[in-house]
């Protein structure tokens, strides 16, 4: 009989039960390319088969020995990953610098999980050059990282290429730990991130949020974009929201919920209190009336109501409709604030921002009570002079 032995890296593999009267198993996998099933043939299973049609084993039987087969198929399939070399000096380097920099009292000293996401951080920097020492001179280096590119496959069978020179942020970040790296080493030299260009704050003003709102059909969605916006918190921080936190016109926000759904303290690590006015109270109640389990659903994911508002913004014809995400919402509360003369301290706590992010992002919105003042007598002066 024929058989094909080949199975592409990161196929999915299934065992499908007999169907009907047919006393017959198949094993599959998924090709990554048509992302079809596709029949696993081999003697063996074609064995297993004619046995449980002959009644020499049971349904049972049959099911335990197609596992064995499934379990061979993975071996199969994993001998045609492209595992990508790690350099063994940047690993010994690695090594060597954590055991110096972090011992084991230090650790304990460490928060939670912190040494844990720094150390995922340093190998993560180190799969960007594979195959390039960190003492290579700089200009090498640098190269083999601006030019990286990573292939992710996904259990569906497709896959991600992702070029580092696209995600500067990224870049920086591996920058950075592979800078510490050099450091240790004793490099006075450093790797160069790709310059950080600040876009213009991305927000929409009151009178086109009204209209975006009208349009988002879905309750949940509406109230949680209604309350995004007339209190500027994190998408985190409404998730586990309460009566509790609740006190008169104001809000205590000391928590949120992160993409695994674990509770922790808000960004800045700090407890904040939040002024509700009327509207922000309204959508807080909406908010409030579904359940915290129905929430939590969307906290792996915001991609649901952000879609959402994309369309109600490209239906009343807002300009950066495909621009905005919840982040919009949040600068529009802070921008809302500003240009009603609110001052940027004030604006600082109700975000939980620190003061410098508030004024490089929206000091250029506020104009105080005296500047004001002064505006409208240098105007009235210039219009009795027309007059004269």
């Amino acid at each position: 009989m024929s058989t094909n032995l080949y199975i592409p890296p990161n196929s999915l593999i299934r065992i499908k039960n007999p169907l009907g009267t047919l006393k017959s198993f198949k094993l599959q996998y998924r090709d990554p390319d048509t992302l079809k099933w596709v029949d696993y043939k081999t003697e063996a299973i074609a064995t297993i088969n004619r046995r449980l049609q002959a009644k020499e084993i049971n349904l049972e039987q049959a099911k335990e020995r197609m596992k064995q087969e499934r379990a061979l198929m993975y071996i199969e399939r994993d001998k045609h990953l492209k595992v990508v070399a790690c350099c063994e000096y940047n690993l010994k380097l690695l090594s060597t610098y954590l055991e110096a920099r972090y011992p084991d009292r230090v650790r304990l000293r460490m928060k939670e999980g912190s040494y844990t996401a720094m150390v995922n951080y340093f190998k993560q920097a180190l799969s960007y050059v594979p195959s390039t020492p960190l003492d290579t001179e700089i200009t090498q280096l640098q190269d083999a990282l601006d030019g990286a590119v990573k292939t992710t496959h996904n259990s569906d069978g497709s896959k991600k290429i992702e070029k580092l020179s696209s995600n500067k942020s990224k870049h920086r970040k591996m920058v950075e730990f592979l800078n510490r790296l050099l450091g240790f080493l004793g490099r006075t030299d450093k790797l160069l991130p790709f310059p950080n260009i600040h876009n213009e704050v991305d927000y929409i003003t009151e009178n086109q949020f009204q209209k975006v709102i009208e349009n988002v059909s879905n309750p949940t969605y509406k109230a949680l974009i209604g309350l995004i916006y007339w209190t500027g918190m994190r998408f985190g921080e409404t998730l586990p929201l309460t009566e509790k936190d609740l006190l008169g016109d104001r809000l205590k926000v000391y928590r949120q919920i992160d993409r695994k759904r674990v509770e922790r303290l808000p960004k800045n690590d700090k407890t904040r209190i939040v002024f509700l006015d009327q509207q922000a109270q309204k959508y807080l109640k909406d908010w409030l009336a579904i359940p915290v389990a129905d929430r939590l659903t969307m906290a792996k994911n915001s991609s649901r109501p952000v879609k959402s508002l994309k369309q109600a913004a490209k239906l009343v014809g807002v300009e950066n409709a495909d621009t905005i995400n919840l982040i919009t919402l949040r600068h529009s509360r802070a921008i809302y604030l500003a240009s009603n003369n609110i001052q940027i301290d004030l604006i600082a706590k109700n975000l939980g921002h620190s003061r410098a992010v508030c004024e490089k992002h929206y000091a250029g919105f506020v104009m105080t009570t005296d500047d004001e003042t002064l505006m409208r007598l240098r105007l009235a002066e210039i219009e009795k002079l027309k007059g004269a």
